[in-house]
């Protein structure tokens, strides 16, 4: 195998916490729901939702749950949707066997509905 595809094949490890942050950016959270397999949680818990309204406390237990690395190729290692304060949202989604957040916008609405 040339250098080339083996690159192709080399699996980075991610941590699911470090990239969600990364992701937000300085936007705020409004509630979540999000499921990890039990063989790759830091903590013995498969789902774990954040209500509207959550405590700092809720917030950190949030991110310990998601502090574990990951390949994100291969292996489907969250599940979730995550409502963010400026209306707009994170979900997951599988690229070409590679997992990853897509944050989605509403759609404007059009000036014949309003």
């Amino acid at each position: 195998m040339n250098k080339m595809t083996t690159r192709h094949f080399e699996k980075k490890k991610v941590n699911a916490r470090e990239e969600l942050l990364g992701m937000l950016g300085s936007i705020d959270v409004l509630c979540a729901t999000i499921e990890v397999p039990y063989e790759i949680s830091t903590i013995n818990k498969k789902k774990l939702h954040l209500k509207i309204g959550y405590s700092d406390e809720e917030w950190m237990n949030f991110l310990e749950y998601l502090d574990f690395d990951y390949t994100g190729a291969y292996e489907k290692a969250i599940n979730g949707t995550i409502w963010l304060t400026d209306g707009t949202w994170l979900t997951r989604k599988d690229y070409y066997e590679r997992e990853r957040w897509v944050h989605r916008r509403s759609p404007s609405i059009p000036s014949f509905l309003k």
